[in-house]
């Protein structure tokens, strides 16, 4: 836009319209876990890995934890096995 000549009043209105479009298209997906995905520990099963090395169930969950705390920015030792994402971890 800025190399057609747009000015920075233009630029600014669009941005704010495109901005307001996508607010009101995805308010609801953050809010809509799905009931066998309320754990932390149910997500286990869909875990993949690239290495050959057979995981344990406590290996998935610690993996699972660390990306859990990565995701919503917290701290480890807030997250339990039976943490609810919405409840008790805060993710909307």
């Amino acid at each position: 836009m800025l190399k057609s000549g747009a000015g920075l009043p233009v630029i600014l209105l669009v941005y704010a319209v495109l901005a307001m479009f996508a607010n009101a298209i995805t308010q609801g997906m953050g809010q809509l876990v799905p009931v066998k995905y309320r754990t932390v520990a149910s997500l286990i099963p869909y875990v993949k890995c690239s290495s050959s090395k057979l995981w344990t169930r406590d290996d998935v969950l610690k993996k699972v934890l660390e990306i859990t705390a990565e995701c919503l920015g917290i701290r480890l030792d807030e997250i339990r096995p039976d943490s609810h994402f919405v409840n008790d971890l805060g993710a909307d």
